[in-house]
């Protein structure tokens, strides 16, 4: 890329005005040569799940980083709207954000059995002899692909390996196509 288009396009300013009852507001921004993250935050009013994100949400103001480093967005979806309570920051244009910007996601999640304690007699090869113990082992292993809805994914894991009576499972997240992962759960069942 052209470094100086680059620096055209990465220092963004922006003036807005905007009348109010107590006057006119001013804001000149300008966005510098260094990228600064946008944190993006999907909500609703009618969301159980919900408060303590907004809550978290809210101790950035308190972050020196604020502005600088990163730039919280709060967006309030309306699929919420239909249980209970209309959430009266929520928009259909907030909603079709979200569904837009989770066609551009391609995660895998990965899940493997595993299993602890095992136990082999080697007869041959150069451990001949030897008996040799494994843990975390993988036994079966599976991935699907996460769907645009980040809904519930359910693994089965056919029992067909019995070579011990101790397991764990691991699920883990990555990009399609980048084999680090991005995040990960596990523990013995």
């Amino acid at each position: 890329m052209n470094t100086s288009r680059w620096i055209a396009v990465g220092i963004v300013s922006v003036f807005v005005s905007q009348k109010s009852f107590a006057g006119e507001m001013k804001l000149l921004a300008s966005s510098g040569p260094n990228r600064v993250q946008v944190l993006e935050l999907y909500t609703s009013e009618s969301c159980s799940s919900c408060p303590p994100a907004d809550r978290w949400v809210s101790e950035l103001k308190k972050d020196e980083r604020l502005w600088k480093k990163f730039i919280p967005i709060v967006f309030h979806v309306d699929y919420w709207n239909n249980i209970g309570w209309k959430d009266g920051l929520s928009s259909e244009l907030m909603t079709k954000r979200q569904i837009d910007i989770s066609k551009l996601w391609s995660y895998l999640v990965r899940a493997a059995r595993l299993g602890m304690n095992i136990s082999s007699d080697i007869r041959s090869g150069e451990n001949a002899g030897r008996k040799l113990m494994h843990d975390f082992a993988v036994l079966n292993w599976d991935y699907k692909l996460l769907d645009k809805k980040g809904s519930e994914i359910k693994f089965e894991f056919s029992k067909s390996k019995q070579l011990t009576s101790e397991f764990a499972i691991v699920a883990w997240v990555e990009e399609v196509g980048n084999a680090t992962p991005l995040q990960a759960t596990g523990g013995y069942l």
